[in-house]
């Protein structure tokens, strides 16, 4: 993904949650994009409506490879969703 294709994502995403750095399991520290929601297949299905909504099918055929990299951490009622391949730069 390029640079433009992580900005269309990351407004995307921060239309429906708040997102924030996260680092996950085995990252040593360094930290990725990632947003907190209480139901990780809804959150999935909202952000892939919305991304059709605002970009159309250009947007939406890079979300398979967002996803497939995409991992989840339990936070007790709470899942995050994080992309380790997504650097946290904001």
């Amino acid at each position: 993904m390029n640079k433009e294709q992580i900005e269309k994502f990351k407004s995307t995403v921060e239309e429906i949650y708040e997102i924030r750095a996260y680092s996950g399991r085995g990252m040593y520290g360094k930290e990725c994009l990632g947003f907190v929601t209480e139901n990780s297949l809804q959150a999935v299905a909202e952000i892939c409506s919305a991304s059709w909504f605002n970009d159309g099918d250009e947007f939406e055929f890079m979300l398979p490879d967002i996803f497939a990299n995409a991992r989840t951490d339990n936070m007790g009622y709470d899942t995050i969703i994080y992309f380790p391949n997504i650097e946290w730069v904001w």
